[in-house]
Formats: C-alpha cells, sequence, structure tokens
C-alpha cells in the first residue's frame, strides 16, 4: 500500500465515528514531503466523507490546515504521543509510553500481525 492510500485510509479511520453530527470541524496534519500536503489531505477527507455519509447529505465543513510541526505547539505534542505508541508496538519499548499512558484515551489496533491465529 502506497504512502497516500494509507493516509486515506488512516483518515477514514481517525473520523468515521467522530465525524457526524459536527457542523464545522478544523483538522491539523504535519506537513510530510509529498506525502501529507494540503491536497493529499483534502483527497483523504473527501474520501473518507464519502465513506462515512455515503447515500446521505454531508452535513459537516471541514478546514483542513497543513503546517510544519514546528508552526504549531499542539502538532509537535501529538507527535510526541504518537511517537511513544510506535515505541511500544514496534521496539517493545515501555519507558515513553507509560510515562504518558495516562494521558492516551484509546489505542486502536488497526493492522494487527496474525500468526497461527494469534497475535504477534
Amino acid at each position: 500500500m502506497n504512502k497516500k492510500r494509507l493516509y486515506k485510509y488512516l483518515v477514514t479511520e481517525l473520523i468515521k465515528n467522530q465525524i457526524k453530527g459536527n457542523g464545522q470541524i478544523d483538522m491539523y496534519f504535519a506537513s510530510m514531503d509529498n506525502v501529507v500536503s494540503l491536497s493529499t489531505m483534502t483527497e483523504a477527507v473527501d474520501a473518507a466523507l464519502k465513506t462515512v455519509y455515503k447515500n446521505e447529505e454531508n452535513q459537516t465543513q471541514i478546514k483542513i490546515y497543513v503546517q510544519q510541526p514546528s508552526h504549531q505547539m499542539l502538532l509537535q505534542v501529538i507527535d510526541y504521543m504518537l511517537w511513544t505508541v510506535f515505541r511500544l508496538y514496534e521496539h517493545k519499548e515501555r519507558r515513553y509510553f507509560d510515562y504518558m499512558n495516562d494521558k492516551i484515551a484509546e489505542v486502536k489496533e488497526l493492522f494487527m500481525e496474525v500468526e497461527n491465529g494469534q497475535k504477534k
């Protein structure tokens, strides 16, 4: 799966249960080369809206902001939080995750490796 398709999928997963009933949402993304740009995130959000609303009328307006983390402090915080989850899943290193665990409301496994019917 290429990175642009992956981000479209992840954006859909992120917003599919959060979007209905919200009149306007501001979404901030950290820019990342040609993968996370205003055009790719607009495509991803549009695809997510089509998936979420299917045949219903879209009642949600989403404003998309793509910025450098150095220009938006909250993006730096989110990057760090995601990095702690990454370290836990990829390197089995708990110390950063354990330090921040009470600040993380939910970790949702979207891609799970299964071997002989068991999680790896």
